[in-house]
């Protein structure tokens, strides 16, 4: 029996973000014995609460399972397989809950086949309803460039109108100019990430003032050859090392030359201010996505994190992020990471290339 109450958005979304995680981590898991019971289980439920919210949206709150996917069944959404059959799913988890059934590996297999062929679909539709204000705003900054084909994922941007700031690694600036050159003239924004790449904190200051000197000449050229002025000067250090016991001195360095972290702004994290990186003159960042170790599946969870174990949440809307990724040889990936951020978030920029 359905029960009449007070709308709630807020759990609402709670609920779309849950299922959101679940059926991520549901389809990262290996099909064995073991496991088929856990991913029909998780593969309906998320389902489930996708209904559920639905319902919670309209102030409708109900305990009957069916009630829950039967509102999934009165949505106009396309999906690849008909939606009538999750209340398979409803049966199957009934089964295995209170007759203690043993699902199939094939069972297990067909449940992961309905979840890739409407989940998404539903979800989108879903969000759309409750009205989930996609007010996460980000700054997308790209490391290590150029790389073999960073032409390709500037074009990519291009067509898509996301702004990046590509912080370019000197020697490799030096060999392969022609990609930043490109991403120059489009409106792309080119910083400074050392000459060769190295760790601050192991060198000594003077080697460090090269290392910023030097990259520092190689990306003026640069700009010089694309026939565009240089309106921002962006630093970021190798792997996050702001050079240790050299740090301040470092930092005077990065002043004197006129750097500064002047297009970010709305950073509002309380870590950030109380580790002082927001009076810094170098640009850190606040979400990782680790594109350059982790698959897929464990970026996609981690950009569902509410409270991750370092950095900022996309879910956090009190602040803006600075998204970290990398030049890396995995076009595939970095396409795919893009559209996934693309989902979550809106991308901010300089001249005129915001989305």
């Amino acid at each position: 029996m359905m029960r009449e109450k007070i709308p709630d958005k807020n759990k609402a979304i709670s609920l779309i973000l849950c299922s959101k995680h679940d059926i991520n981590y549901t389809l990262s898991l290996e099909v064995n014995k073991n496991s088929t019971n856990t991913i029909v289980r998780n593969i309906y439920e998320s389902f489930r609460m996708l209904g559920e919210a639905s319902l919670v949206n309209r102030g409708i709150g109900s305990p009957d399972h069916a009630t829950c996917i039967n509102e999934l069944f009165k949505l106009d959404v396309k999906t690849l397989r008909p939606l009538q059959i999750i209340d398979g799913l409803r049966k199957l988890r009934h089964n295995i809950n209170y007759y203690g059934y043993i699902s199939s590996i094939s069972e297990a297999e067909d449940a992961i086949s309905i979840a890739k062929s409407c989940f998404n679909s539903l979800f989108a539709e879903i969000d759309k309803i409750i009205g989930r204000i996609k007010q996460k705003r980000v700054y997308l900054t790209i490391d290590d460039s150029p790389s073999e084909n960073t032409m390709e994922k500037i074009d990519f941007l291009f067509d898509k109108k996301i702004p990046a700031f590509l912080f370019c690694i000197g020697k490799m600036l030096e060999k392969n100019p022609e990609p930043i050159i490109h991403a120059i003239k489009r409106g792309f924004i080119i910083g400074n990430h050392s000459y060769s790449h190295t760790h601050f904190s192991e060198i000594p200051l003077e080697s460090a003032y090269f290392e910023i000197e030097k990259g520092d000449k190689v990306i003026e050229e640069v700009y010089k050859k694309a026939n565009e002025k240089r309106d921002f000067k962006l630093f970021r250090f190798p792997y996050g090392d702001k050079g240790g016991k050299n740090k301040e001195k470092i930092q005077e360095c990065l002043r004197k030359l006129g750097y500064s972290q002047k297009p970010f702004s709305g950073i509002n994290y309380d870590y950030f201010k109380e580790y002082r990186l927001d009076k810094d003159s170098d640009v850190f960042w606040t979400f990782d996505t680790e594109d350059y170790k982790s698959d897929l599946p464990k970026i996609l969870k981690h950009m569902e994190e509410v409270n991750p174990a370092q950095g900022g949440s996309l879910l956090d809307f009190s602040s803006k992020d600075i998204i970290l990724m990398h030049d890396t040889k995995n076009k595939e990936k970095f396409f795919k990471i893009i559209e996934e951020l693309e989902k979550r978030a809106i991308f901010e920029g300089v001249k005129g290339l915001d989305s």
